[in-house]
């Protein structure tokens, strides 16, 4: 049965009811929230006849507040914005709510200043914006549109705020100086043909990272949002849209913090020229394009630091992007709420209507506060929450003094937010470095074309290199890397944003300590130590890629790696349920008294939740066990869309079956992504029902066992050896016949070898102080707190 997008209510005719019920015969609860033009008489009839357990109706007066809206919304000394969902509505009713809103606006007691949306989507709901100067009518203001039959929920709209060299190498092995995922002749994942969508305060394009001296820069004002021409021309960016306001964002400049600057120098930054030892500090994927989106405030008389975000992210931001070619949205900052709210919603809308997309947000920079200090929209449940860790430790070395080794790759950024959710959810998904990061730094007042960087800490820095990633997974099953390793076109197939997520998850890395935001009087940073996993301090922790996928960078070769999650029913790898049921997967260790630990993890895109209800934002429901095992428990609730299930030590011949089971599905079809790694696994075949898979054998050792297929290896290198034993051998008495041996002389062997050097930007830099210039980067430490 559809439901409305926001208010959860339900739509369907008594038809529908009918057919529902007969399909659906265990005892299910249903919660309806009806409009009075609803005529469901029949359909109640209908569930009362079909369902095999008694129903109770409850009816609820529609004009009932309390249901509608935050039990009390504060007053505060600013101004304050009320968001409402607004139900779909034909033209007259329309007319007369904004009669009635008019007539709210000018009352004496409480005057306000309302924003209706121009355009409506015919049958969908909206958004209704209520800006008040006399703010302590605000609940009052609050209760009256509460108590309007259109209005489905009232809250209170929070502003939002903006919350490498090494990162690179600590992503892909967890060693800075090695980075195979983009060297490596075998993977070359630098984003070439990617584009990654940001929306944060500006770009400055006169940055050497982001000019190009050959093509404009395609900036897009507000007004001419219906007419978007990006140009993929462009070296860097396809797009600039200058936001919800162009009056607001026209001046194409970052902030005077250079927040946005730096985010899109993390994720895809690369130096037009060499610029010497600025391409050390180019973006996670240098050669990807972007497609920006402006929330910067350039407008004084709006709270100083609040970014102009879209009333509806969904279609007023995402959605633009995704137009230009995004499937992955790197976003940079949030708001202080820290509900399930309409924005964190909007982004599960936005990739429940668009599975081949994927919406990673930073977690906040309130950690040192303790729990549940995660901010909207990172609330949200099918995007990517990303947490902070510490770089490497040699990046800690040049910022600061503490010289022992847990200032490094194993810790958690204390100011890095922290979980559950309000509905006990873990939080945050994943750890990148962000603890610090060195990108491009902007120049508010620069007139002139000019490269330099600067060096920030916070989950703002962490969020767009978790997103660089997320295009090279992408990347990694686009080019038909999967199942064999190697890049091989027929193979390709467009995953799912689920499935990255998965693969994310699925390369976390356990956590040792905790290091505190800020030095002590002695100028250490304290240490505590972080070993629960995962956990709502740490999620599954930190990103890093070689423990995943399969090809030469993995730290095992080969790397048994399986996976489901195609981004649509055609393509490769999809399943789905729609009804509840199981579907299974097996397979059997070898022999080998050493096996390497199996993982696995499911994660899925959920339909959209209530913001109504505090129980729970989950609709679909779906689980995963392991011969039985259940997935890790955190906050003592497993009704998450992402799982994860770790065997470190599996037994030598023994089948382990996989199962996924959907013991709920209100919304269908639910498709799902699934990841399986393990060493030394082979399938088996799996039971015979329609509703089971096999993991395939040609990314699996072959079915046989291990020794079979070690013997058959040596036999074929034995011959192959022989052969060329021979024709050697005919050569030699070939050539001793025509050529003077002295004429063999040793060739001449070249190494290509990284001209890295042992100095680095610093000492360079502190060369150019000795003789008047700018000061050690590391005495013009910046550090980013945007809570």
């Amino acid at each position: 049965m559809p439901l409305d997008e926001t208010s959860m209510m339900v739509t369907a005719s008594s038809a529908e009811l009918e057919a529902f019920t007969q399909e659906n015969s265990e005892s299910v609860k249903f919660h309806f929230a009806i409009i009075p033009e609803m005529k469901i008489d029949s359909g109640l009839s209908a569930l009362s006849k079909h369902a095999k357990c008694d129903l109770t109706v409850t009816a609820m007066n529609t004009h009932q507040t309390s249901a509608k809206r935050k039990p009390t919304i504060k007053k505060t000394k600013s101004t304050v914005t009320l968001r409402m969902v607004v139900a779909p509505m034909a033209e007259t009713e329309r007319v007369a709510f904004l009669e009635f809103a008019k007539q709210q606006s000018t009352s004496s007691d409480a005057p306000f200043d309302f924003h209706y949306p121009e355009k409506q989507l015919e049958g969908h709901q909206h958004y209704v914006d209520v800006t008040l100067s006399a703010c302590g009518h605000t609940d009052k203001v609050s209760k009256v549109f509460a108590g309007r039959r259109e209005v489905i929920w009232v809250e209170r709209s929070m502003p939002a705020y903006t919350h490498n060299r090494w990162a690179r190498g600590v992503c892909d092995t967890g060693n800075h100086a090695s980075h195979p995922l983009d060297t490596s002749p075998l993977a070359n994942f630098t984003g070439r043909g990617d584009i990654v969508g940001i929306s944060d305060t500006g770009i400055d394009m006169k940055h050497c990272y982001f000019r190009d001296p050959n093509q404009p820069t395609p900036y897009i004002q507000a007004s001419a949002a219906t007419a978007l021409t990006p140009n993929f021309n462009h070296r860097k960016v396809v797009q600039y849209y200058l936001g919800t306001d162009g009056s607001q964002n026209s001046d194409r400049l970052d902030d005077e913090e250079g927040h946005g600057t730096h985010v899109a120098g993390t994720v895809a930054g690369r130096p037009i020229d060499r610029y010497g030892d600025y391409k050390r500090y180019e973006g996670m994927v240098s050669d990807a394009k972007i497609a920006f989106f402006d929330i910067g405030n350039q407008d004084s008389s709006i709270d100083t630091g609040a970014l102009i975000v879209p009333t509806d992210l969904n279609t007023g931001m995402f959605n633009i992007m995704y137009l230009a070619g995004t499937r992955i949205f790197s976003n940079s900052w949030g708001t202080s709420n820290r509900n399930y709210d309409t924005q964190a919603r909007q982004v599960d809308t936005f990739m429940w209507n668009h599975p081949d997309a994927l919406v990673l947000f930073s977690a906040g920079n309130s950690g040192e506060s303790g729990g549940r200090t995660i901010n909207s929209p990172s609330t949200n449940k099918n995007g990517v929450s990303v947490g902070a860790s510490l770089n490497d430790h040699d990046s800690w070395l040049a910022y600061e003094l503490e010289k022992e080794d847990y200032y490094g790759i194993d810790a958690v950024a204390g100011f890095s937010s922290q979980g559950p959710t309000t509905d006990n959810r873990m939080k945050p998904t994943i750890l990148a470095p962000g603890f610090w990061t060195t990108s491009a730094r902007g120049d508010f007042n620069s007139s002139k074309d000019f490269c330099d960087v600067r060096v920030l800490r916070g989950t703002s820095m962490a969020c767009p290199t978790a997103a660089g990633y997320a295009v090279k997974v992408r990347r990694y099953f686009l080019d038909g890397f999967y199942p064999t390793g190697a890049r091989t076109p027929a193979n390709s197939f467009t995953p799912s944003g689920a499935l990255i997520k998965a693969v994310l998850v699925h390369s976390g890395q356990k956590m040792l300590y905790r290091v505190a935001s800020n030095a002590g009087a002695d100028g250490i940073h304290a240490v505590t130590d972080s070993t629960a996993y995962p956990s709502n301090m740490v999620g599954y922790g930190r990103i890093q890629m070689n423990s995943v996928l399969n090809f030469a960078a993995s730290t095992t070769n080969p790397l048994n790696f399986f996976v489901i999650g195609g981004a649509t029913a055609a393509d490769a790898n999809y399943r789905q349920f729609t009804a509840a049921g199981t579907h299974t997967y097996t397979f059997t260790t070898s022999s080998s008294a050493s096996q390497h630990a199996i993982r696995v993890t499911l994660s899925y895109t959920d339909f959209p939740g209530s913001v109504v209800t505090t129980a729970s934002a989950m609709v679909n429901i779906l689980h995963v066990t392991v011969n039985g095992v259940s997935p890790y428990l955190v906050s003592g609730n497993i009704r998450d869309n992402t799982q994860v299930i770790d065997i470190p030590n599996p037994a030598a011949s023994t089948t382990y079956t996989v199962t996924v089971t959907a013991a709920s599905i209100t919304q269908s079809p639910q498709a799902y992504a699934l990841v399986v790694t393990g060493a030394t696994t082979y399938v088996e075949d799996g039971p015979s029902d329609d509703e089971s898979y096999s993991i395939p054998e040609d990314n699996f050792t072959a079915s046989g066992g291990a020794l079979k297929y070690i013997l058959a290896l040596g036999i074929l290198a034995l011959l192959l050896a022989c052969l060329v034993y021979f024709i050697r051998r005919i050569n030699r008495r070939k050539a001793s016949e025509m050529v003077d041996p002295a004429m063999y002389e040793d060739g001449d062997y070249y190494e290509e070898r990284a001209q890295l050097g042992k100095r680095s930007i610093f000492a360079k830099i502190a060369d150019i102080r000795k003789n008047g210039g700018r000061k050690h980067p590391a005495r013009e430490m910046e550090q980013e707190y945007y809570d």
